[in-house]
């Protein structure tokens, strides 16, 4: 057995294990500095309670610290075998519930589960044309879930995967760290990796040139795009594509006749937004803050209030017109 003591400083290694590890369950952090030690002396004391649960080919699904603190004692790792037919959802389920993860570290996860590759993607085609694994071994097998599949095993927002997809390609290893143990949210290190990132409109730059731009535009336009549809479509953002096209005389014809249509239909619009705001309002005023989800409260919360201040100074522009 391969010691995970360090012999010249006495610290507990933890990243030795005498084991190889399911990739699903190498996602979960390890228990780090003085919680490990007390919970090895607590094995120590008590023994191990619960073994380790091991696949049939010999791979480490539950127990990893169960494992270390045992190999740091020296004492043999008790063990039993797997016997279901869905080794992720078993692994997730167990850490998930057992764990006191923060949401942050969820959607880390959930964003390493959502890449993760695991073997090749063995299906068997049924009658109604779906597909499921063709045997319980390739039920392991699958491939990686999408984000909204990860998000949903885990009970959480989309979103925060998404945020942590992008800290995990665009941030540094530090920043990662901070966000797996806990110590920043996905949210702040998402901004963090947005506000050190190039402008989107400079990465468009690189690849297409202005007069490229102006042609797609005037092309979209004659086939009855509105700007924003043209936006989605060549990749930039609204305003960039009216500014363009006013510089080099494109007409967007359908914006033209959209504003004549929204101008005819101010009242209704009012009247729709009133009604919107009416219903919100009354919304917003029985949620229970003790069921909500804080960080992603806080967001959206900040999100609204943005909107609010936005709508308030609408208003207020409108009545000072009306009163003129």
């Amino acid at each position: 057995m391969t010691s995970v003591v360090n012999t010249e400083t006495g610290e507990i290694e933890s990243s030795v294990l005498n084991y190889e590890v399911h990739p699903v369950a190498a996602l979960f952090p390890f228990i780090e500095g003085e919680a490990f030690r007390e919970f090895v002396e607590d094995i120590r004391v008590n023994g191990q309670r619960e073994p380790v649960v091991l696949d049939a080919e010999g791979r480490l699904l539950d127990g990893r610290n169960r494992a270390r603190a045992c190999q740091a004692l020296g004492i043999d790792v008790k063990e039993t075998r797997y016997s279901g037919d869905d080794v992720e959802q078993w692994i997730i389920s167990h850490n998930v519930h057992r764990r006191h993860l923060t949401t942050s570290q969820k959607a880390m996860i959930a964003a390493r589960l959502a890449t993760l590759k695991h073997g090749s993607n063995q299906y068997a085609e049924k009658v109604d044309g779906s597909k499921e694994p063709s045997t319980p071994e390739a039920k392991s097998e699958r491939s990686a879930p999408s984000i909204v599949e990860a998000a949903a095993q885990f009970n959480i927002a989309r979103e925060s995967v998404k945020r942590a997809r992008a800290v995990i390609e665009s941030g540094d290893d530090d920043l990662i760290k901070a966000v797996e143990s806990g110590e920043k949210t996905v949210s702040a290190a998402a901004r963090e990796v947005r506000s050190s990132a190039p402008a989107a409109a400079d990465d468009k730059r690189a690849w297409v040139r202005a007069e490229e731009r102006v042609k797609q535009i005037s092309d979209l336009a004659e086939r009855g795009a509105t700007s924003a549809q043209i936006a989605r479509e060549i990749g930039v953002s609204e305003i960039q594509v009216r500014r363009l096209a006013r510089e080099h005389g494109v007409l967007i014809i359908a914006d033209e006749v959209r504003g004549k249509v929204r101008r005819l239909n101010y009242d209704v619009i009012l009247a729709n937004a009133a009604e919107s705001v009416e219903v919100a309002s009354m919304a917003v005023r029985d949620i229970d803050p003790g069921q909500l989800d804080k960080e992603e409260a806080l967001e959206r919360l900040d999100s609204l209030t943005t909107s609010i201040n936005a709508l308030s100074k609408a208003v207020k522009k409108i009545k000072e017109s009306l009163h003129e």
